[in-house]
């Protein structure tokens, strides 16, 4: 076969290269590397699930993908009673292609027409819950349903995998029995230390009075306060490294110094260069060999940030008097590529007539069609109870609420939150202090992947219980989101990837707009209630 052609005498057929290629490979997943046509649950959508980048064969005809490929669910399939599916590798000769698809079912269909190969089993949990990676099972390895890629000189490792597979299963619930015996083992043993403490507790009540027993209990109950806020459980930064390892973290914890804040202001008692630096609990959540995020107590968390890297393995976190600092790896590591991290603007701290603390401001007005960004008329004054509790009503979720009405026919009461974007990330990146506003909107653009504004309000009209929330593009607001109840509720609007900051505007500043429906001029006016609002940037940056 394959013999050179004289005058047109050999004529070769699809069926005859596939039907060889299928004498040298068998049906599978080419083992190149592990992430190979892997299945992993995705990270924006929770019905649908990611397959990565790969090589398949089946009967000698190739699959190749260089992009990753998104598979959604139907919403009938989620939405129902816990099931399982399957994310399969199919060759159709009816249609003549090769592709991916998400079932409905685990069942394989294999006929002359129609082949397929199992990537991944899922387990949809049902009632609409989202799709995490613990339900997805990884079925490559098994040559009963997909398998590895083998040429005539391999071992098949089909046998392999069912053996280690066996095994393992074997080791885990041996594992699960050890575990059970020790979990009751302890939790007897926790009951009979309680019972005693108690006796104990009990006894020392008896000897003393009724204020010293309390005082007591008050500082039992603060140390274990203060044990479970020693714990690492607050996101503080991800990191995409180029190490290919599972590196360990550490990290170190000061207050004041340079850096922090001015020297004159620092207490007396402490040094130029701040407290004395002392070890934090870390944890390290890897996602990957290529991606890690590093957790904190929640003391030590932070909202923004200052991130300096000081060394190829290291980074300095700066927030108010606080300073923690990060050690990834060793010192021979060059950690050297993206840091994500969280932003969070709001209205906390802000002054009234000063932009020193806080860049970001707040602004009421009135009128039968929405206000330009720019035209608001009014700004919050200190002690007017009556309307305003300034920008203090702002600061957290507490019932305590910006509130402004209309009687006006046809108005409607319009409150504006002006998130200074630009200058935020200036305060943050000490890179863009020189770059010009064109260049400072550029490194946004390139930095943000996703914007999220949050409010918590209600509003009234002659429509009925209803607030709406717009984003202004230039001078055009656009409708994102409304709270229809009677309670205040939140609204807002997330924007990701390339339309991350959609509404970024060339003035550096995200404009969100609240409004509730108009006045009757009678018996019903505009009435708006807005308890917070704020602005979260996720932001991927080259250190």
């Amino acid at each position: 076969m394959f013999f050179p052609s004289k005058n047109g005498d050999r004529k070769y057929k699809a069926s005859d290269f596939t039907g060889y290629f299928s004498q040298l490979f068998s049906n599978g997943v080419f083992s190149n590397n592990s992430e190979n046509l892997q299945v992993l649950a995705s990270k924006t959508n929770g019905l649908s699930i990611v397959v990565e980048p790969g090589y398949g064969n089946i009967n000698g005809y190739l699959y190749a993908s260089d992009q990753p490929k998104t598979l959604l669910f139907d919403i009938s399939d989620v939405a129902g009673t816990a099931k399982k599916a399957a994310v399969v590798l199919r060759l159709d000769l009816n249609e003549r292609e090769m592709s991916v698809h998400a079932k409905n079912t685990d069942e394989l269909t294999r006929t002359k027409a129609i082949y397929e190969l199992m990537l991944a089993r899922i387990h949809l949990p049902g009632d609409g819950a989202a799709i995490t990676q613990s339900m997805i099972q990884d079925t490559r390895g098994d040559g009963t349903l997909c398998g590895y890629v083998h040429s005539l000189i391999d071992i098949d490792p089909t046998t392999l995998w069912l053996q280690f597979e066996a095994d393992w299963h074997e080791w885990y619930a041996n594992k699960q029995h050890e575990t059970n015996i020790n979990t009751e083992t302890l939790k007897k043993y926790l009951v009979e230390a309680k019972k005693e403490f108690q006796t104990w507790f009990e006894n020392l009540q008896d000897m003393l009075d009724e204020n010293t027993a309390s005082n007591l209990q008050n500082q039992l109950n603060q140390l274990n306060a203060d044990q479970h806020e020693m714990k690492a459980t607050e996101a503080l930064l991800t990191v995409e490294h180029n190490l290919n390892e599972f590196p360990q973290v550490s990290a170190l914890a000061w207050q004041y110094g340079i850096g922090t804040v001015p020297l004159s202001t620092q207490p007396s008692n402490i040094s130029f260069d701040g407290t004395d630096v002392f070890s934090i609990a870390v944890e390290a959540r890897h996602y990957n060999r290529h991606k890690l995020t590093v957790l904190v107590p929640k003391n030590y968390c932070m909202e923004n940030p200052t991130i300096v890297r000081t060394a190829p393995n290291k980074y300095l976190l700066v927030e108010g008097i606080y300073s923690v600092e990060i050690t990834i790896g060793n010192h021979q590591n060059d950690v050297k590529q993206y840091v994500e991290t969280t932003m969070k603007l709001d209205l906390k701290g802000r002054k009234i007539g000063s932009l020193k603390e806080n860049p970001h401001s707040y602004l009421y007005d009135v009128g039968a069609q929405l206000i330009s960004p720019t035209a608001f008329r009014y700004g919050l004054i200190n002690g007017d109870k009556t309307l305003w509790n300034a920008y203090e009503s702002l600061e957290g979720i507490n019932q305590n609420v910006v509130h402004t009405t209309s009687q006006s026919k046809g108005n409607m009461t319009q409150q504006l939150a002006k998130f200074n974007v630009i200058e935020a990330l200036s305060r943050k990146f000490t890179v863009m202090k020189n770059m010009t506003l064109s260049q400072k909107l550029i490194f946004a653009q390139k930095s943000i992947y996703e914007m999220t504004v949050n409010a918590y309000a209600l509003g009234k009209g002659v429509g009925g219980n209803k607030v709406t929330i717009k984003t202004a593009r230039g001078t055009r607001w656009d409708g994102i989101a409304a709270n229809n109840l009677n309670e205040i509720k939140r609204i807002g609007y997330t924007a990701t990837g390339e339309n991350a900051t959609y509404y970024l505007n060339s003035d550096g500043f995200y404009y969100a707009l609240l409004h509730a429906e108009a006045s009757d001029g009678a018996l019903v006016k505009s009435e708006l209630k807005v308890d917070y609002i704020n602005l979260e940037l996720k932001l991927r940056s080259e250190m």
